[in-house]
């Protein structure tokens, strides 16, 4: 498997074919779930093998977008069955890779532990301080998708996934799982002004 030509093919072409209005499906969104997949995989021992598929559906789960947003990750696979037989993945490294990219869509329903960490890795920001910064980008987005109105809202909307979320990794719930809760505290407690 070639993964380094393939993740620089891949980083290229979220950099210059993405709609300009995607603030947080991006280039470094991919690049982040990448790093927390990896950070996850070696937490949980994962071993090389298996760190390359995972990291491999990493880079490929959103590049989807470059083609629509609704069904994303259908169009993701179907990039992804395109391309990778050109960088030596064969058959059964690309059905695994389809699964662990399908699993990404919400709500995320994972299964294996390979899903686990990458549904942990696409969500991980949910338990950093990068939260709020992340969230406001995911906003603007949404907003200029129309998929959301007010920033009230938005918020409600944040509240009501954060409460419902749940990590599936023992690494991630040791690395997340409280600052997500203070996240949360912290959204709550904005909203009371509204």
């Amino acid at each position: 498997m070639k993964t380094k030509e393939l993740q620089h093919y891949i980083l290229d072409l979220l950099e210059t074919k993405l709609p300009p209005h995607l603030y947080y499906h991006n280039k470094e969104h991919t690049q982040y779930v990448m790093n927390a997949a990896r950070q996850l995989a070696t937490a949980e021992k994962v071993c090389e093998h298996k760190m390359e598929l995972l990291l491999t559906a990493a880079l490929l789960h959103d590049v989807g977008f470059i083609r629509t947003v609704k069904n994303h990750e259908d169009a993701s696979c179907d990039i992804a069955k395109k391309l990778l037989p050109s960088y030596e993945y064969d058959a059964a490294a690309i059905e695994a890779i389809c699964e662990l990219i399908m699993v990404t869509k919400l709500p995320q329903q994972a299964h294996t532990p390979l899903a686990y960490i990458l549904c942990d890795a696409d969500l991980y920001y949910l338990g950093t301080d990068k939260f709020f910064d992340l969230g406001e980008k995911l906003f603007k987005e949404m907003s200029a998708l129309h998929l959301i109105g007010s920033q009230e809202e938005w918020d409600e909307l944040q509240v009501q996934f954060l409460s419902s979320h749940h990590y599936y990794t023992a690494a991630a719930n040791r690395l997340l799982y409280e600052k997500k809760l203070a996240n949360l505290f912290t959204l709550k407690a904005r909203m009371r002004h509204y």
